[in-house]
């Protein structure tokens, strides 16, 4: 069955030209999703799995974890932890594969200005006094279940703010 159907939001923010058999397949996978894995989606399941890791990673390795997803206006940090008098700033970027490139790339100078907000709205809620670091953990996950983890510590500074 050839046809076209166009997806995507009636507001005007996007809409997308898809073939039907693609939707209906999707259509049945969102339908599972929504029944058995309570909706959430591929992606979000990737993201999660790596903060998981990530946060286990940083325990095994002696850092208190402070915080999870923490928020400030639109941006979101994926760890906030402590090493000893340290507050470390993490993002956990995790990809099934290298097809975008190495996960560890996906942090963009705009990501990392994003990552600077959120971290000063964060130490100014604490009235830090201990010195500041911004790690990146990278993580390719392999189909059998297996993983790799690399821990880029002090991956990038924002500068003077």
């Amino acid at each position: 069955m050839k046809g076209w159907l166009f997806g995507g939001y009636n507001r005007g923010f996007r809409a997308e030209v898809v073939p039907v058999w693609i939707s209906l397949r999707e259509i049945g996978r969102r339908v599972y999703r929504k029944a058995y894995l309570g909706g959430m989606s591929d992606h979000l399941e990737t993201g999660q799995r790596g903060e998981d890791l990530a946060r286990d990673h940083l325990l095994a390795a002696g850092y208190e974890v402070l915080e999870t997803g923490y928020r400030y206006r639109r941006v979101e940090l994926d760890v906030i932890a402590r090493q000893d008098e340290c507050l470390v700033f993490v993002e956990v970027k995790t990809r099934r594969g290298t097809g975008f490139g190495h996960p560890s790339l996906a942090v963009s100078r705009a990501k990392e200005r994003n990552i600077a907000k959120v971290a000063r709205a964060y130490m100014r809620a604490i009235d830090h006094t201990w010195e500041v670091r911004f790690d990146i953990i990278a993580i390719l996950l392999f189909p059998d279940g297996s993983y790799e983890l690399e821990h880029l510590e002090d991956a990038f500074f924002p500068g003077v703010w």
